[in-house]
């Protein structure tokens, strides 16, 4: 019995960016923001430091997301794009998409290998 083979899919491309941009964002806000709320709080060391960071970008991500999606969804700007992604399914690419050309070389290339 063969195993099954895993499908790759690829994003829409004009998803792909903001989502990426999404969470890069939060992670610099965290980063650069972790070392004034340690000092705040009176806290020292590396681990220390790397917990505040986490939860510091946690913070922020949640905090903005909840803002953009109940109170002003213009805050997305927060995580340096205006608007969330929108994923979609591979079957619903059009022809006309960057996208569709990349995953219908890459379809050919599976089948090639079968």
């Amino acid at each position: 019995m063969s195993e099954p083979r895993a499908t790759f899919t690829l994003p829409d491309l004009r998803s792909f960016t903001p989502s990426i941009v999404r969470t890069l964002v939060p992670l610099l806000v965290g980063y650069f923001s972790a070392w004034p709320v340690a000092n705040a709080l009176g806290l020292d060391g590396e681990n220390i430091t790397s917990l505040v960071t986490v939860l510091t970008t946690f913070v922020y991500y949640l905090l903005v997301r909840v803002l953009e999606l109940h109170v002003l969804p213009a805050a997305g700007w927060l995580l340096g794009y205006a608007s969330p992604p929108v994923y979609v399914a591979p079957s619903a690419v059009t022809s006309q998409s960057p996208a569709r050309d990349v995953v219908g070389v890459v379809e050919e290339n599976q089948r090639s290998l079968r």
